[in-house]
């Protein structure tokens, strides 16, 4: 066994793609108005590999933050936007 020292020292097993698509929760800071006017798809579903998810890990991002980990683009863009709808008529019924 290797010794990991560093984000870089992560060895994938067979099957595991190198990148794949990440979905995570919309930020509780996002008030309604940003959510409704300017929030795009892309602020919560992205690319990424297993060393950035990592360096992102690291830098503050928890596990109940990520709702979804993908390998089709289509299918990440679309759990995407009905976790934006959920979030979006969750919010609105809290104005109320």
């Amino acid at each position: 066994m290797k010794n990991i020292d560093s984000i870089d020292s992560i060895t994938l097993g067979d099957g595991v793609p190198e990148y794949f698509w990440v979905v995570t929760e919309p930020s509780d800071a996002w008030d309604y108005d940003f959510l409704v006017n300017y929030l795009e798809i892309s602020d919560i579903c992205f690319r990424t590999g297993h060393r950035t998810l990592v360096a992102q890990a690291l830098g503050g991002l928890k596990p109940k933050q990520l709702l979804g980990v993908f390998t089709s683009e289509a299918e990440a863009k679309k759990y995407a936007a009905a976790v934006l709808a959920a979030t979006v008529a969750r919010r609105n019924n809290a104005r109320r």
